[in-house]
């Protein structure tokens, strides 16, 4: 035991024998012994001490004495303080907290600031860290975890319950002083609510809530509608789509529409907040960052700025912005001549793309090293999703309700009255579920409700419910012109219109709830199977029970429908044996995204030059353009799992309603009850039309043998062959060296581009910060979305708003290069090093130095673009659309048209 007086420091050296440990060790002590000393010499001088009477008293110096009562080091000192009572805090709610990569920055703080907080919970609260390593849910990558608990959790007790795992949400904004709990949302009494029942009308508009115009706690601004969650009555809310409407009766503020029957409790009219102040709306709170949930505020009558009821998921004018891209899923089961034709179209516009590439590579070898490497990686890509460009016209809009106008007409700003549209929902099962609709803006209901807004469809319930069965709480449509007829569209069959998921498998008490990862996960399989099923030929019969069971599953997590009873019922076991060999995928359209898993490897192998004995790592194959691999052979040790009886608390085994024993997949334990693990190879992954192309070199040996196989497979060939033509380029590429003479003849120039360089380097630490952000959020969006599973140009749009989000909350703003005339004639004529043109390529504007880099006599269109303007023009694409396809200016595209 020691016994120290105040100013006297302990240093303990520990077994890690970590300078860093050590480090962040010395300063919690420091912080402990120093808040408590700034504390009493803080009383002190209040009550009239001089700085010499209070180090007497202290037994310190009097300069340290002036330290203690200096505010700025005070401050320094209670953050420590602040951040480790807010760590104690999220321990006690939570049990177990992730305190890895990314923490920091979620928090508010610096890294530094939460390791000597974390080591004075290790060391002196009685608190401990255990390390492991986690696959991650979708991409089997692993992810290094942190996760503080009290002492008494063992390693064991921790790997049962992982998927308790939670995060410290307190946000700080003083740096770690002062913590803020996310808010909890405001509540408007039931008592302003008119609820409208199904027999009344609320069938019709099911998830829409209409809100009477200048309500101030429930004001949408300048918006005419927005997705949102509403609290009521503190422990219910409602969800759905928000719009102003002159319509609400008098004496209630807001309209509920609901699918629920006269005489539904309230609990069931509206659905239950989570007993989560953090997560009140049944979301992890780090989804509702990405979905942007906002919290509005408003100006009450006394001028004072309040919180307001409506909590806003999607905004107006963001549904526009959504993929304009169309999916096989689509198009497989369209008239192969269409899907033949959109592939034709995107397969055009990357051979043009590659052409304006060498056109830059001839000037700037590392220009084009960089430029051919992306477009031959968003090739590969391409050959796994299949998109294809979309239709003329194509737009993606959420949808609102029209029940006074004509079943077969919608209210669509942006298309002419009378245009013909086809309205698909997805996931989409078969062209039974498209809608083929008329457009009509002349309604004063959809001029009420939408107004000149473009993002938004008013549609008739009866298409709604056409549409997978779609709600009016924020589900979407993709609209695409159709005046000519070509896109075919299903009749409508009885067993289908007159078929109610929500009516014919309702979910019962006690039943396991489908969960969000779940959805996604059965949405992909019975996706498959239908697309599988469509092109080997099944008839209509069977393709009904499987798309009744998609329209169960698709509405499943959302309303706590008995999945599996509807997979029973429809025989969906029976397809699979049928039709895809007893289950998986088994055309080229399920199949060339699907993904496997590999002995882990890593790009490039290692190859000796003949001539002189070095060696070097090679990353393409020069003559075939494929990448090169070499496998790792490393390893990992893993919790061993195996499946396992349920048991009740007694100990008894648990059954189902037939008789047979339940289970569920756990760890091995000893007889100590220690967690076994076991050791295994790592893994990476592949989708299986990459290994097609490493084995066989040919997309068409996923194919079964149908039509529309081969045309998607010619296009994965044709796609494919064009990346590795642009690595077998990367060859030909002539050596990049720099110029001394160039170099001092616009040293001038090579001095502005070197400042620029080191302003943007400046922001270096806050992306570091960003990235670790946005990795957090990134694991828990793709745990999220399975359905993700092999959609890499998916992945890779929503990568890229999670890491801008991230950004914009840390403050990372990337100082964005501008290179002026006079710089680019520095650059072309090799004034700078190799070195220095990359980090300015990463650091500046793409479509700027793709400007600057194509020659001056090239910049006209080439050959091939001209002809896919005329091509696009000729089949209904507007110039707009055209220029934002090709990457070039509406002007450009006006002149050749």
């Amino acid at each position: 035991v020691f016994h120290l007086k105040p100013g006297d420091q302990l240093m303990v050296l520990g077994e890690e024998g970590s300078t860093t440990k050590l480090r962040q060790r010395v300063s919690a002590n420091k912080d402990m012994i120093w808040t408590h000393n700034a504390s009493e010499a803080l009383k002190l001088h209040d009550r009239g001490w001089s700085n010499m009477a209070i180090s007497k008293k202290l037994g310190v110096t009097d300069v340290t004495v002036a330290n203690y009562l200096n505010p700025a080091l005070m401050e320094r000192h209670l953050k420590t303080a602040g951040t480790v009572t807010a760590l104690k805090e999220a321990v006690e709610k939570k049990k177990y907290v992730d305190v890895g990569a990314g923490t920091a920055e979620f928090m508010g703080i610096s890294p530094a600031r939460l390791g000597t907080a974390l080591d004075l919970l290790t060391k002196q609260e009685g608190y401990t860290i255990h390390k492991f390593d986690n696959d991650q849910m979708t991409t089997k990558h692993q992810t290094h975890m942190m996760v503080l608990t009290k002492d008494d959790v063992s390693f064991g007790e921790l790997m049962q319950h992982r998927d308790e795992i939670g995060i410290v949400l307190d946000r700080s904004l003083d740096g770690g002083k002062t913590y803020e709990p996310p808010k909890p949302p405001v509540s408007i009494d039931s008592k302003r609510i008119f609820v409208r029942y199904a027999e009344d009308g609320g069938l019709d508009k099911d998830g829409t809530i209409e809100i009477r115009p200048g309500v101030k706690d429930l004001n949408l601004g300048e918006a005419s509608y927005a997705q949102v969650r509403i609290a009521v009555d503190g422990n219910l809310y409602m969800k759905g789509m928000a719009y102003k409407s002159d319509a609400v009766p008098p004496g209630y503020d807001v309209v509920y529409n609901s699918n629920k029957h006269r005489g539904a409790p309230k609990d069931k009219v509206f659905k239950k907040m989570e007993d989560d102040p953090e997560s009140p709306f049944g979301a992890s709170i780090l989804e509702d960052k990405d979905l942007k949930i906002i919290q509005t505020k408003y100006i009450d009558s006394d001028g004072k700025e309040k919180q307001s009821a409506l909590n806003i998921v999607n905004e107006q004018g963001k549904w526009g912005e959504w993929s304009r891209d169309i999916s096989s899923q689509f198009l497989a089961k369209q008239r192969p001549a269409v899907a033949k034709r959109q592939l034709e179209l995107t397969l055009r516009i990357k051979q043009g793309e590659l052409e304006d590439i060498m056109k830059m590579a001839v000037t700037n070898p590392v220009l084009g090293k960089k430029l051919l490497e992306e477009f031959a990686d968003s090739c590969d890509s391409d050959a796994s999703d299949l998109k294809a460009v979309g239709f003329p016209r194509q737009t993606s809009r959420v949808i609102l309700p029209l029940v006074k106008g004509k079943e077969n007409e919608v209210y669509a700003r942006g298309y002419e009255n009378g245009t013909r549209l086809v309205l698909l929902r997805f996931p989409h099962a078969s062209i039974d579920e498209l809608a083929d609709v008329i457009v009509n803006n002349r309604t004063a209901e959809g001029q009420s409700i939408i107004g000149n807004h473009d993002d938004a469809i008013g549609v008739h319930p009866e298409v709604a419910k056409r549409l997978s069965g779609a709600d009016f709480d924020g589900d979407t449509v993709v609209c695409i012109p159709n005046n000519d007829g070509k896109i075919k569209i299903g009749k409508l069959r009885k067993e289908l219109q007159d078929f109610d998921p929500k009516e014919s498998y309702p979910g019962y008490e006690g039943m396991h709830k489908m969960t969000r990862h779940e959805r996604g996960i059965e949405m992909g399989k019975v996706s498959n199977l239908i697309t599988d099923m469509t092109i080997r030929g099944a008839d209509p019969d069977q393709l009904i029970r499987a798309i009744r069971h998609s329209m169960v599953v698709i509405d499943a997590f959302k309303h706590g429908l008995d999945w599996k009873k509807s997979e029973k019922d429809n025989r969906i076991e029976d397809l699979k044996r049928e039709f895809q060999n007893g289950g998986g995928v088994s055309t080229l359209l399920s199949r060339a995204g699907h993904e496997i898993d590999i002995p882990e490897r890593k790009e490039g192998v290692t190859v000796t030059d003949p001539e002189t004995g070095k060696k070097r790592r090679m990353f393409y194959d020069p003559e075939t353009g494929e990448r090169l691999y070499t496998e790792t052979g490393k390893t990992k040790h893993i919790v061993d799992k195996r499946r396992l009886a349920m048991r009740d608390e007694n100990g008894n085994t648990i059954k189902d309603e037939n008789g047979k024993t339940m289970y569920k997949y756990g760890p091995v334990t000893d007889e100590n009850g220690k967690v076994k693990f076991k050791e295994v190879g790592r893994l990476s992954t592949i989708t299986l039309m990459d290994q097609a192309f490493e084995k066989f070199g040919d997309a068409l040996t996923l194919s079964s043998g149908t039509e529309i196989e081969t045309v998607y497979g010619n296009y994965a060939n044709a796609v494919r062959r064009l990346g590795n033509e642009a690595r077998k380029a990367i060859f030909r590429l002539p050596a990049y060296k720099q110029d001394k003479a160039a170099a001092e003849y616009y040293k001038d120039e090579v001095r502005s581009l070197e400042s620029k360089i080191e302003n943007a380097k400046k922001n270096a630490p806050l992306e570091r910060m960003a990235q670790r952000v946005a990795l957090v959020r990134w694991r828990a969006k793709l745990y999220n979305h399975p359905d993700w599973e092999g959609n890499n140009d998916k992945k890779k749009k929503e990568r890229a708003k999670v890491i801008k989000r991230a950004r914009d909350d840390v403050g990372a703003k990337k100082d964005i290069i501008s290179i002026t005339d006079r710089e680019w004639e520095a650059i072309r004529n090799f004034a700078i090093s190799a070195s220095m043109l990359r980090t300015i390529l990463d650091n500046a504007d793409p479509e700027q130095y793709k400007s600057l880099a194509l020659p001056k006599n090239e910049r006209a269109l080439s050959g091939q673009k001209v002809a896919t303007i005329r091509s696009l023009s000729a089949r209904g694409y507007t110039a707009l659309e055209i220029a934002n396809t090709l990457g070039i200016s509406q002007h450009q595209v006006q002149e050749v048209m």
